[in-house]
């Protein structure tokens, strides 16, 4: 005897492209952060040495 039929959430592959787009993005934003945190430090050894 069959059970009842259960509808599943058929599960689909990772998009390529959108992997692609939020890597570039987390990349850049990380980058930028890390960039303002070296500036920032240079700004203050500038100052300190002047």
């Amino acid at each position: 005897m069959a059970g009842p039929r259960i509808a599943h959430a058929t599960l689909k592959g990772p998009s390529v492209v959108k992997e692609i787009i939020i890597g570039i993005t987390l990349g850049l934003a990380a980058g930028g952060v890390w960039k303002m945190h070296h500036y920032n430090n240079k700004k203050k050894i500038i100052y300190i040495y002047n």
